[in-house]
């Protein structure tokens, strides 16, 4: 059950570029400033937060508050066993009148941090790539150690977290790569169940010299993706996801630096385009530095519940390895399809993805 409130404005601030993770898609890496990061300023983010608090005068609508979401890098990197600036930062926006929400990889994630803010969390999110330890491994979810986050943990932390706030979204989120799209995530969907599911399309993201060495093998094609979606459509209820078209120039993201940031198309890839620090100059001129658009935002935002999914013809995407069965059959299932598994063509694609949005509309 999505229980995101409708028509919530919501403001994505990455705290920090830092992660103890090495995931080789990772896009969370910015044009550079000669300052450092605000997170270490409390008068410089103190103002980012009253400033964004304004971001409902510059977006178009009837908004239903305002939802501060934290990201990185990884933002439990500033927790600290409570001794960092991440509890500060949120109390402050708490006391602003933020809703909260957290997205983390779940490895630095403390009971003590837990029990202390999921009372105060509308959403707390994790990013989970594959229920197999090897697969994550290759793609870089994991610290330099090879060490990483278990399935179990991840559904210990959404037990304790609705323990102590019933009403608490717990929600996963997942990037569809090279690596992983012929991965079967039922095993950690039905460990974990979560309220929401988002599912993206790896982002390949360039900067001045172009896509990355890492970044570029984990590319995907549309027809790869789609077919991920369908073998697990059994979790459309929960399951909302997004290709690269849906996830550029439709988020409120502020960089860790105090800039508004927007993903926008650059040829065959996508780049950052950020703005002047809003702590300096406004919200106003900040966000008229960035292109904006409101009916995909809006699209994602403002739906009563997720997203409808592709249903697609079995004869024309991939099939499962023998053993995969539906959920009123659970079997034992292979961590990843084969090898030599299929996938949808470019037509078929683009007609799928014409009636989900006319769907959506």
């Amino acid at each position: 059950m999505n229980k995101t409130t409708p028509g919530q404005l919501v403001v994505n601030w990455h705290i920090l570029e830092a992660c103890n993770f090495r995931c080789r898609y990772c896009f969370a890496h910015w044009p550079k400033s000669s300052a450092r990061e605000i997170w270490r300023f409390p008068q410089r983010w103190e103002k980012l937060l009253t400033e964004i608090q304004e971001s409902p005068k510059h977006v178009p609508g009837e908004w239903n508050g305002i939802r501060l979401n934290l990201a990185g890098g990884e933002p439990l990197l500033l927790w600290r066993n409570g001794r960092g600036p991440l509890g500060k930062i949120m109390a402050h926006a708490d006391e602003l009148g933020f809703a909260l929400s957290i997205i983390s990889n779940g490895y630095l994630m403390d009971d003590a941090f837990i029990k202390a803010w999921a009372p105060k969390l509308q959403i707390l999110g994790i990013s989970a790539d594959s229920a197999d330890a090897g697969i994550n491994a290759k793609i870089g979810r994991c610290d330099t150690s090879g060490k990483q986050i278990s399935i179990q943990r991840i559904a210990e932390i959404f037990q304790l977290a609705r323990a102590r706030h019933p009403g608490i979204e717990c929600k996963l989120n997942t990037v569809i790569n090279a690596e992983n799209w012929r991965c079967d995530l039922r095993p950690l969907l039905e460990a974990t169940q979560p309220d929401r599911w988002k599912v993206f399309k790896m982002l390949p993201v360039a900067d001045t010299s172009g896509i990355s060495s890492k970044q570029a093998p984990l590319k995907i094609s549309d027809g790869r993706f789609m077919s991920f979606l369908d073998h697990h459509k059994d979790f459309s209820g929960v399951m909302a996801s997004e290709d690269n078209g849906e996830m550029t120039e439709s988020y409120l993201m502020v960089d860790p630096w105090g800039r508004f940031y927007q993903n926008e198309p650059d040829g065959f890839d996508y780049r950052h385009v950020v703005s002047a620090p809003v702590h300096k100059v406004g919200i106003a001129k900040a966000f008229d530095k960035i292109e904006f658009n409101q009916i995909k935002f809006n699209r994602r935002y403002t739906s009563p519940g997720t997203s409808p999914e592709p249903h697609v013809d079995r004869q024309e995407t991939i099939q499962p390895a023998a053993g995969v069965g539906g959920r009123k059959h659970r079997r034992k299932t292979t961590a990843c399809y084969p090898s030599s598994a299929k996938f949808l063509s470019a037509p078929r694609v683009s007609m799928i993805r014409g009636l989900c949005l006319a769907m959506r509309g």
